[in-house]
């Protein structure tokens, strides 16, 4: 019986090695099913394998996004091609609206209600905009300017834009209920970024380069009173300040970044510093929730750079960390690690859970941590 023994053993291994092979190769290799249902809400998109990246990290678009934005439980964003969809934070599923579809879309801003939108398309090589309402999908043009950048302060007044004219930039306001242009103020400047975090003020501040002072104004137009937050507030501190970036958190808060000093400061809305520390990031990559700052921060920066001009030429694609910072404490948290190079727009979606803008491949992730 001995002598059979390795014969047959043999065999039967040379018959396992042989099917694990063929599964391997044949067996495991069935394509992925997209599965359309069709639903009240619009076109229900789900995949096989729900697009779990890692356990607790998720790409919710199926095609390249222009950006997104949260609304009422939902996550809505606009693929390259014009389409709109919404991701359902409850039920984890990915619906598409039906019938809204803008040819030439490449790119689009929201109300901070999130009610209407902006949307940005060319038409012959020249941009051209429109007023989206997103309840009841009523699509508007807005007349020509040569616009520079557009806001929505709310829902009900107007669009507010800039544009520049020759060595000067005006600032003036779109009424659609009486379909006219109405300039409101003239700035001796260009080359400005503008914000209206609410209405009746005005924040324009040089355009962020390593190579430039900064200053940001902050002109109230009830009193027309202009100020400058550099020299008022953080004089002290800063010796020409160069490179200065700002963003908004609604209208109570904003956070002002000086990458190259690598120092953040997070001001309310009547402009008392209330936290600084020594931290490198960009605005961008930042978002309040209550007592927390939560930024995505480069985990390798190399020496020699000018910022933040090299990010905006795409030079900081490195991996990153995301960090919460307790705005009481100054303590900083890393509650995540990835291999995704360029992390914007997040947006707190949970006590534990958030959702961001990966601006490299055009993907959207939700993270629990």
């Amino acid at each position: 019986m001995k002598k059979y023994f390795f014969p047959i053993a043999i065999v039967i291994l040379g018959i396992t090695l042989f099917i694990g092979v063929w599964y391997l190769f044949f067996g495991g290799n069935k394509e992925k099913k997209e599965i359309v249902k069709s639903s009240s809400l619009g076109k229900e998109i789900l995949s096989e394998d729900n697009k779990v990246l890692e356990t607790n990290l998720v790409k919710i678009n199926k095609t390249d996004a222009l950006g997104y934005f949260k609304k009422d439980g939902n996550l809505y964003y606009f693929d390259n091609l014009g389409n709109l969809f919404f991701y359902d934070l409850d039920s984890g599923q990915l619906f598409q609206e039906e019938g809204v579809k803008f040819q030439n879309l490449v790119g689009f801003k929201t109300s901070f209600d999130k009610k209407k939108l902006i949307l940005i398309w060319q038409e012959n090589g020249r941009k051209k905009f429109s007023l989206f309402d997103l309840n009841s999908k009523k699509t508007t043009l807005i007349p020509e300017v040569e616009v520079v950048n557009f806001s929505l302060f709310d829902s009900n007044k107007g669009v507010i834009f800039k544009q520049e004219k020759g060595k000067s930039s005006l600032i003036g306001e779109i009424d659609f209920s009486k379909n006219l242009i109405r300039p409101l103020y003239k700035i001796d400047a260009y080359d400005l970024l503008v914000y209206f975090p609410k209405k009746d003020l005005i924040v324009f501040s040089d355009r962020p380069s390593g190579f430039v002072k900064s200053s940001v104004f902050f002109l109230d137009l009830n009193t027309g009173r202009v100020k400058n937050l550099l020299e008022d507030e953080l004089k002290t501190s800063l010796i020409e300040p160069k490179g200065v970036m700002i963003k908004f958190f609604g209208d109570k808060y904003f956070l002002v970044a000086i990458p190259s000093l690598k120092k953040l400061n997070l001001f309310s809305e009547d402009k008392k510093l209330l936290f600084n520390f020594n931290f490198f990031t960009f605005p961008e990559k930042c978002q309040k929730d209550k007592n927390y700052l939560i930024c995505a921060v480069p985990l390798d920066v190399k020496k020699g750079l000018t910022l933040p001009d090299d990010w905006y030429q795409g030079k900081l694609n490195f991996p990153e960390a995301i960090y919460k910072i307790n705005l009481e404490t100054g303590f900083k948290e890393k509650i995540y690690e990835t291999e995704i190079s360029d992390i914007v727009d997040i947006e707190v979606l949970s006590e534990n859970k958030i959702s961001f803008f990966d601006r490299v491949t055009a993907s959207i992730y939700t993270l629990v941590y």
